[in-house]
Formats: structure tokens, C-alpha cells, sequence
């Protein structure tokens, strides 16, 4: 159903010039929005173009600045021609910077002298430099040398503060087209290997920002940079040592983020436990008895309460983990609560074959801690004779070891 602005526009957006002279009149009578939508519909939002010149025109004279940016965005304009000459000049003397440096604005750094030449881009007001950046989604090589060289020269001499620079990297990183240029995961090979080892290596120049950049623009790329890029896997060494414990906390608690050998070293170390298991870590048998080998009492229970927290564990994993906590840790009722709700959210976001399969893994768990409970005598009579192959993988006391026999039995 058509909306009473929409019943509004589509006569004066067709591509007639009756069209554009009805825009024309009724141009002033149309509210901001209306007038927004119109060159949104008439010049297209991605890749703008020009639009007519009477209806150029009109909007360049709108006294919302908003509807004069959107009217030049996108205009290439000869300095060759005197009546583009002077269209540009018009549009480089307009009171709002967001117009005024509109012309900059470009899809690409190819070709651009000022990302060539650092100090000649940082030599640019501070809007003509956003300008310069908003339209970019890749080009990640060209932007990581301009932060670079404002880090180690602008920043330090007092010519760009660190707000300028945070700001300029956030117009850069924050927005959809960015996430959509470098995120974008191709099926099959690569219809441009060339473009793909590309946007490897400029996010991999961007995540090396990482150790000379300031806190505040090292959290800014903690926060939006990907850990994989076209050919690029993993985030650069030097970036994660110099880290520091909560600048790690931050990148851990990223879901997009696998990090599974950072991961399993940092809960290893008994570093960071509640944030390195938070997601993409799960334990093989063989890693979660080595947890429940610990000999120093208090280090395996805070080994036990931290994995509480994990989304990616089996469902087995979950459920030893309660039982233990419940029965050698009863002060630790929260904490063996959350493990069933942790539990119950995992078994909900798994289908398939893998949800078949960590159902039968909790199953055979289940059965080795009624054949084996975690305080009570061993009872064979819960193996009934179609179970009695497992009869010799039970072992004392130990029901986890009972279970992990089960596993390999069956």
C-alpha cells in the first residue's frame, strides 16, 4: 500500500521533463522530508549522480543544509568549464562544511594526492578530511598509512589532537558499507584473487594501527575491525601482544571473534578465564580432564565456575560441570544453576546432526553417573545386558573417566 508522501513523489520524480517542471513548482511547498526523499528516489543513495540542472537548481538554493548536501554529493564538476567553474565555487563558499566539501567526497583513494602525501591530507581542514574518508569502504592500506603518519608526526607535534584522529577512523570504519566490503564471505573461488589478497592485507594494516595508535583509537579497532579478511586469517601477532589484559577483555567478548588458540592458552593460564571462554571455545574430553586433574583445590574450582559462562561448550561438558559444582562445591548453587541454563541455551541453538550428537554424549554422561555417582558405591545394574560391553570402562569414583570410557566404547 502506498503511503500518502510516496502518492506525493512518484509524480515528479519520472524521467519527463513535465515531471521536473511539477517538482519545480511545488519544490518550496514540500516539507525537508519530502524534499530528502526526492533526491534520495532521483539521485539513488549509493552511487549518486547528477541531477537536472533547474532541479539542481532549486535544491542548492533549499535553506536546509542537509537537502544541499545531498544535491552536490557525487557532482564532478571541470575546473575547465566556466559554468561548472562557477557551480563549484558556489558550492566551496556555502556556510555549512558538510556542503562545502562535499566535492571531496569520493568511493575511492586510488588516485587521491592528499592519502599519497599524509601531510597534504592532514593539512585539509578537519570536515574536508571526513570528507575526504565517508564514501571509502576499502582502501584500508591507504587509511592505516594516514593514521600511521598522523600518529607518529601530526599527533605528536600538536597539529591533529586525538579526537581528530579518532574521528576521521570512526567515519571510516562505522557504516555499513565496511562491514559489507571486507565481511563479504564468497562461495567458491574467488571471482578476483587479486581483490581478495587486497582486503587481506588492508585489514591486516589496520589491525597493525594496533600497537603505536592511543587508547582510545585502539578500542575504536578493537571494536569494528574483522578477524578475517579475503585471504587474511587471524589477527596479527604483534597486534594481540600488545594488548593489554583489558583491551583483550574487550575483543574476547566479540562473537565474531574465534581467537580458539588465544582462547584456550588464555584459560590455560588462568588469564582472563570468564571472557576467553565466552564464545568459540568448547573442550575436547582429553582438555576437560586435564580441568578435572587439577590438584590445587581452589584452582579447579575457579577453572569449573569460569566455564559456567561459555555459549559453545558440548551439553555434556555443561552438565558435569553442574554436577561438580553441586556436589564438591555446594556453597556454588548460583553458579551450578547457570550451568543448566547454559545448558538449556545451547541445546536451543544447535539442530541437526551436532544436536544429535551432544544429546547422545549427555545421555551416555547421564548413565555413567548413575552407574558411578558422584557420592555413593558403583552400581553395574544400571547396564542392562544390551549395555554390558561398557562394563569394563567403568571406573571407580570417577565418573567423568567412566563417561570418556563409555564415549570410546560406544
Amino acid at each position: 500500500m502506498k503511503t500518502k508522501t510516496s502518492l506525493i513523489i512518484e509524480p515528479l520524480i519520472q524521467p519527463n521533463p513535465s515531471s521536473e517542471a511539477k517538482l519545480v513548482a511545488v519544490w518550496d511547498g514540500l516539507s525537508t522530508e519530502t524534499r530528502i526523499e526526492v533526491i534520495l528516489r532521483l539521485a539513488g543513495s549509493e552511487k549518486p549522480i547528477s541531477l537536472s540542472p533547474r532541479i539542481l537548481e532549486k535544491a542548492l538554493g533549499d535553506q536546509n543544509p542537509y537537502v544541499r548536501y545531498l544535491a552536490c554529493r557525487g557532482l564532478y564538476l571541470s575546473d575547465e568549464k566556466p559554468q561548472e567553474q562557477a557551480l563549484k565555487a558556489r558550492i566551496e563558499a556555502d556556510q555549512n562544511p558538510l556542503v562545502r566539501y562535499a566535492l571531496l567526497e569520493s568511493t575511492s583513494a586510488l588516485f587521491d594526492a592528499h592519502f599519497k602525501n599524509p601531510d597534504k591530507f592532514f593539512a585539509l581542514p578537519h570536515e574536508a578530511r571526513l570528507a575526504k574518508v565517508r564514501l571509502l569502504s576499502g582502501d584500508g592500506q591507504q587509511i592505516a598509512a594516514v593514521i600511521s603518519h598522523g600518529v607518529e608526526h601530526q599527533l605528536k607535534n600538536g597539529s591533529v589532537s586525538e579526537r581528530e584522529l579518532f574521528e576521521i577512523l570512526t567515519d571510516y570504519l562505522v557504516k555499513p558499507s565496511f562491514k559489507k566490503h571486507y565481511g563479504e564471505k564468497l562461495s567458491g573461488p574467488p571471482y578476483d584473487g587479486f581483490g581478495e589478497f587486497e582486503k587481506g592485507n588492508d585489514i591486516k594494516a589496520l589491525w597493525h594501527l594496533i600497537p603505536k595508535s592511543p587508547p582510545k583509537i585502539r578500542y575504536l579497532l578493537l571494536e569494528h575491525l574483522p578477524e578475517e579478511a579475503g585471504f587474511m586469517s587471524g589477527i596479527p601477532k604483534d597486534a594481540l601482544d600488545a594488548m593489554t589484559d583489558r583491551e583483550l577483555q574487550e575483543l574476547l567478548q566479540r562473537k565474531d571473534i574465534v581467537l580458539r588458540y588465544v582462547r584456550k592458552k588464555l584459560f590455560n593460564q588462568g588469564k582472563l578465564r570468564e571472557y576467553a571462554v565466552l564464545y568459540n571455545f568448547d573442550m575436547t574430553n582429553e582438555e576437560f580432564t586435564s580441568v578435572m586433574a587439577i590438584t590445587e583445590n581452589n584452582e579447579r574450582h575457579e577453572a569449573l565456575k569460569s566455564l559456567v559462562w561459555a555459549a559453545d561448550l558440548r551439553l555434556c561438558i555443561y552438565d558435569v560441570v553442574k554436577d561438580v559444582l553441586t556436589n564438591n562445591y555446594p556453597t556454588d548453587n548460583d553458579d551450578a544453576e547457570y550451568a543448566v541454563q547454559s545448558l538449556m541455551r545451547r541445546l536451543s541453538a544447535i539442530s541437526g546432526l551436532k544436536r544429535k550428537e551432544e544429546l547422545l554424549e549427555l545421555r551416555l554422561y547421564r548413565l555413567a553417573k548413575y552407574v558411578v555417582p558422584f557420592q555413593g558405591e558403583v552400581n553395574l545394574d544400571q547396564l542392562s545386558s544390551d549395555l554390558s560391553f561398557l562394563k569394563d570402562k567403568v571406573v571407580s569414583n570417577r565418573t567423568w573417566d567412566t563417561f570418556v570410557g563409555f564415549e570410546e566404547a560406544w
